[in-house]
């Protein structure tokens, strides 16, 4: 009689990792892999556009932060235009005072010899 050997009983993994994966099971792996990594992309390219929106929203604040200055620079030239006009005004006026303030004086010189000579002569 023939001897029969007896198999050793397999052992009952407990473990997933001892199980063989087939080729389907790979497949169903690698796109959902590929789905995930398309997914990434579609995020990475929301992100993109919200980056350019925001240099879009930061390139009009700096335009208009710019026209601002533009703004600021032209009212401060302006202003000095107008301080250098007001101060030839007042050397001008104070040219004026200066002429009529001699003239005064020398009004008063000729009312005091006016005076001396009637006090002199005593009509006053």
């Amino acid at each position: 009689m023939p001897s029969i050997t007896k198999s050793r009983p397999r052992k009952q993994t407990d473990s997933t990792n001892d199980l063989p994966a087939t080729r389907k099971m790979l497949f169903q792996v690698r796109d959902e892999l590929k789905s995930d990594f398309r997914g990434l992309e579609y995020k990475f390219e929301g992100l993109e556009h919200k980056f350019e929106g925001m240099e879009h929203k930061f390139d009009a604040f700096t335009a208009e932060m710019r026209a601002i200055a533009k703004n600021m620079e032209a009212i401060a030239a302006q202003t000095k235009a107008s301080v250098i006009r007001i101060e030839a005004i007042v050397e001008h006026q104070r040219a004026d005072n200066k002429i009529v303030y001699e003239g005064l004086g020398l009004a008063n010189q000729r009312l005091d010899r006016v005076e001396s000579v009637l006090i002199k002569n005593k009509l006053m």
